[in-house]
């Protein structure tokens, strides 16, 4: 019976999906252009066709002024264009090599001249700057495929790019939690003085928004897109709710064959010594290499592009600790001038306590616990050495590999479909100076897009985007399995990893982080309709305020996942001289800080959310309900 409800529960959503007009949540990241045909004297030419061709893949488009002499173009993806206006009686007018970035929503006119023998007004439009957007108050930035291509970044991540926009900065501060909670670098940007975590990133229109710490689960490789655009105010509806969106559009095949292969190196070997520094950089290094090609299956109507990127980091820094001695490891603390006492040998009648002999306790009366724990310690050189007694360069790594495919089709004028595969690993790890103490940041994500693009009439476009993203990122300390049933300790949340330690005035050991993170699987179904209303009628000419936006937009949103934490704890040895004689205090249970308080603890048992209505008040609703706090 559960299979069906849950059955019957995905048919009522298509359902409320296809039935509702209403402008709701959905993702189009397809650019629009509108225009008026007139004449010289700036009278409206009706029925003139208007032929629009992508310059690079061949692909065309047709339509013709209405009966007001206004043609729209309401759907088509960014790129490179040549548009052409004829009407028997005029001389053929044309725009070539015309540039459409993301979002844009651009209008060109055309006036005809009267033809006195067969001629065509050209205009090359090559190198122009931005198109008039009349049609839009959209606030952003594109970043266009040239800066793309061609900016120096460290590291190609395409989000320092973003920061082009003047309206975007880098995380400072607690904003950078997105970093500690997933060990990669840059994977979010403050937009408009905006929390973090209230930025949407989309790809070809398809969410990819982590939900561990409001990142881009997605870092997609500089050699994969073709360009995107930050906007930061006055949306147009199709960009959804949130005040900050990142619009990325990948590249695809064309007409002719184009690629790239590349390797970018740093290493410590080229690295200057800073001026106020006596030592030299540690060890470093840092490969960042790959390869992209695109081009035609089938010209004019299939196109393949493809990449694949590796990176890799080994970076080893300094890590000084203050420790307690060998001798004192082997319960001889004779260096001390503080004596210790024998907590066996107090005397109820004078209430007094008899010291070590020598400040040396006998092995008899270590705790077997705390000899266990020391082969998780190292012992400092001596205790004079200060604020450092012992030291190392454990090494932090970072790889990523990713890989990209996608196909574009233009079956004809009406139909053009694409299909797009985006798989990334990327594993970080940052281990401490002492024996499985550190954490690690595993990071998978996948990504499936296809769209389907389909002109219903000469104003009218429909647009069909399905999405399936897997998130899968976590924060987990350092791990050895059945570690602490060998030690004797229980009650924690995670027993696979030596705990966390702390002695006053010594450098502690361990790590009380277990398992925190998430595994998102979403889905996703965008629909929009596009297009241009009828003429207006006498005394209704505001109407005509709507000519070329969107008639009806509306989304499904289905998103599954689950997010186990899980804590090792915090263990204490409290004494009066710091020394390994104390009592062990350890505690349990799921960690919560104020980085995660957008979430209840979690633990190993799935949870699953499922969304079947449409809007953003539904799925707000739904995530408190989750024990969420929905944004507002």
């Amino acid at each position: 019976m559960m299979w069906k409800r849950q059955v019957g529960a995905v048919t009522v959503g298509i359902l409320l999906l296809i039935s509702i007009n209403s402008v709701l949540r959905a993702q189009s990241v397809t650019s629009s252009i509108q225009g008026a045909v007139t004449d010289v004297s700036g009278a409206m030419v009706p029925g003139a066709a208007v032929i629009l061709t992508n310059v690079l893949t061949g692909v065309v488009l047709r339509t013709e002024s209405s009966g007001t002499g206004n043609y729209s173009f309401p759907s088509v993806p960014p790129g490179t264009y040549s548009l052409e206006v004829t009407k028997p009686g005029f001389a053929d007018y044309k725009v070539s090599q015309f540039t459409v970035i993301v979002g844009q929503h651009v209008t060109e006119n055309a006036a005809l001249n009267i033809a006195s023998a067969a001629q065509t007004v050209t205009v090359d439009a090559h190198g122009l700057a931005n198109l008039l957007e009349p049609e839009s108050n959209d606030l952003g930035n594109a970043i266009r495929p040239q800066s793309v291509a061609q900016l120096p970044l460290n590291g190609r991540n395409f989000l320092q790019l973003g920061l082009l926009s003047g309206a975007t900065q880098a995380n400072a501060g607690a904003a950078t939690s997105s970093t500690g909670q997933t060990g990669h670098p840059s994977v979010s940007i403050n937009i408009a003085g905006n929390e973090p975590d209230f930025t949407m990133y989309l790809v070809n229109g398809i969410q990819t928004f982590g939900s561990r710490a409001g990142n881009t689960s997605l870092n997609i490789s500089v050699a994969a897109i073709d360009q995107f655009e930050v906007h930061y105010g006055f949306f147009m509806p199709d960009l959804g709710t949130n005040p900050g969106v990142v619009d990325v559009i990948t590249k695809s095949g064309a007409n002719s064959i184009h690629g790239e292969a590349y390797e970018f190196v740093r290493n410590n070997q080229m690295e200057a010594r800073n001026y106020f520094s006596s030592t030299v950089p540690g060890p470093y290094h840092q490969n960042q290499f790959g390869v992209a090609v695109g081009g035609p299956i089938l010209k004019n109507k299939l196109f393949y592009f493809g990449n694949y990127e590796g990176y890799r980091q080994n970076q080893s820094t300094f890590v000084g600790a203050y420790t307690p001695t060998q001798a004192m490891f082997n319960g001889d603390f004779s260096s001390l001038s503080t004596p210790i006492y024998n907590p066996f040998s107090f005397d109820p009648n004078t209430g007094q306590r008899q010291p070590f002999v020598g400040n040396i306790i006998p092995s008899n009366l270590i705790n077997p616990t705390s000899k266990m724990l020391l082969e998780y310690y190292l012992p400092g050189s001596s205790l004079a050495s200060k604020p450092n007694n012992l030291g190392g360069n454990p090494s932090h790594t970072l790889n990523t590999d990713q890989a990209t495919g996608r196909l574009d089709a233009s079956l004809n004028e009406r139909n053009q479909l694409f299909a797009q595969g985006t798989w990334l690993n990327s594993p970080a790890t940052n281990p401490g100076l002492f024996p499985y103490q550190g954490t690690a940041f595993p990071m998978d994500t996948e990504l499936i897009a296809l769209g389907w693009t389909r002109t219903l009439s000469s104003t009218k476009v429909n647009e069909l985007r399905l999405g399936f993203t897997h998130d899968y990122v976590f924060d987990e300390g350092a791990s050895k399995s059945g570690v602490q049933a060998q030690l004797g300790i229980t009650g924690t949340g995670d027993g696979n990893g030596v705990p966390g330690i702390g002695m006053t005035g010594y450098t502690g050991f361990g790590t009380s982080t277990g398992l925190l993170g998430d595994v998102d699987n979403v889905y996703q179904i965008h629909d929009s309709k596009a297009g241009t209303p009828p003429p207006p009628l006498e005394g209704q000419s505001l109407s005509r305020l709507f000519e070329g936006k969107p008639l009806a937009e509306r989304s499904l949103f289905w998103e599954h996942g689950r997010q186990p934490c899980r804590a090792r704890g915090q263990v204490e040895a409290r004494v009066q001289i710091p020394g390994l004689l104390g009592t062990l205090r350890h505690g349990g249970g799921p960690h919560r800080d104020a980085r995660h308080r957008r979430r209840e603890p979690r633990t190993r048992q799935a949870n699953v959310r499922r969304l079947f209505n449409v809007g953003q008040e539904s799925r707000s609703s739904a995530m408190a309900d989750a024990g969420n706090t929905p944004r507002q």
